[in-house]
């Protein structure tokens, strides 16, 4: 594994040495990595915040993880290109649901007067939980379906 020298990892791409196992494990990095890149520069003292890193990244990564598992169990080929290509429509469809679901969330919560929708929560992460686990296991069932013999 190259962390530094980008040139020979292009070199192995290159020649075909860099296997399927191999770039996986690239790929789960690079999710994981995603996954934190996304609170760089978030500026709070809340404990949820923490929460709401490791539930993203535990997701993320063990969800990816279980989508590459399906893909391995059927033709165990191009389990990238089919996870990203799979996942593009499947987020273009989740989006209404995630915006619903939060539209129905916070604007309960406004007309009943919690105070909740000032700030982050439990029921906020449990509820994006939810719904990051729902995204994967939606690809998964894709991803099985493509893989199958």
């Amino acid at each position: 594994m190259y962390f530094w020298n980008a040139n020979a990892l292009a070199r192995d791409l290159r020649e075909g040495k860099v296997t399927q196992g191999q770039k996986f494990f690239y790929f789960l990095i690079f999710m994981a990595m995603s996954s934190l890149a996304m609170y760089a520069g978030v500026e709070t003292d809340s404990s949820y915040l923490l929460m709401d890193m490791l539930s993203t990244v535990i997701v993320t990564v063990a969800g990816t993880y279980l989508c590459y598992q399906a893909n391995a169990r059927g033709d165990n080929k191009e389990f990238i290109d089919r996870f990203i290509c799979i996942g593009f429509p499947i987020i273009v469809r989740f989006i209404p649901i995630v915006v619903f679901v939060m539209v129905v969330y916070y604007g309960v919560g406004m007309y009943a007067g919690f105070s909740y929708v000032d700030e982050s929560s439990i029921i906020d992460i449990l509820i994006a939980t939810v719904l990051e686990i729902t995204y994967f296991i939606w690809v998964r069932s894709y991803i099985a379906k493509i893989a199958a013999h």
